[in-house]
């Protein structure tokens, strides 16, 4: 699956790239992506996926940004209020993107949910305010949190140091785990997003 990443990872990035600026969607480079970018300009020779992330304000574009997708020989094999996943047929490849939105004075992202419980990650307020367009792979223009080292350091503390054998599912440390017994945050609606839109569009 590795290999799959090496020979097509350029490709899946371009395609998401080129279909999000048709729709208006601003994507930044999250997780092992951001962390190849930053550290080595180039993908983790140990990764899987492509990682990346949309902000709430965004998400009132989610089905025209499927409808580009597709039209480009994507499917959707996650479709979620707090994900999106995206693969191609015939290829161990996939995309990722999380939705990132606020929540108690952070923002937050959501990875799954178990035993009744929600198990998501938490940033500072302000790790996504600013977005940097980067040459990344070379050729691909991208978008990065500015600065990003707040965002590598959340997730991964020394991020300047490769790590052998790290598992994104254990060695997180910036989990966030909300028990059964407590309120849900209550995702991000395209609805909410549209309505964001509108009244950045009035300021």
């Amino acid at each position: 699956m590795r290999s799959h990443l090496r020979r097509h990872g350029k490709t899946f990035l371009r395609d998401f790239y080129d279909a999000s600026s048709e729709v208006g969607i601003r994507p930044f480079l999250m997780w092992g992506t951001l962390l190849g970018s930053v550290r080595e300009g180039r993908f983790l020779r140990h990764d899987l996926d492509v990682d990346l992330g949309i902000l709430a304000s965004d998400y009132a574009k989610k089905e025209v940004l499927i409808a580009a997708m597709q039209k480009r020989g994507y499917r959707t094999r996650v479709d979620k209020d707090y994900k999106l996943k995206f693969t191609r047929p015939l290829c161990r490849l996939w995309i990722d993107v999380d939705v990132f939105y606020p929540w108690n004075g952070k923002m937050i992202c959501f990875a799954d949910q178990k035993d009744g419980a929600w198990l998501g990650t938490v940033f500072p307020p302000d790790a996504f305010r600013r977005l940097r367009e980067i040459d990344f792979a070379d050729d691909i223009k991208v978008l990065i949190p500015d600065p990003p080292e707040p965002v590598l350091e959340a997730i991964y503390g020394d991020w300047r140091t490769p790590v052998r054998r790290y598992d994104s599912r254990r060695d997180l440390l910036n989990r966030l785990l909300i028990p059964p017994s407590q309120p849900m945050p209550r995702f991000p609606t395209s609805a909410d997003a549209q309505a964001e839109a509108e009244k950045a569009a009035r300021r």
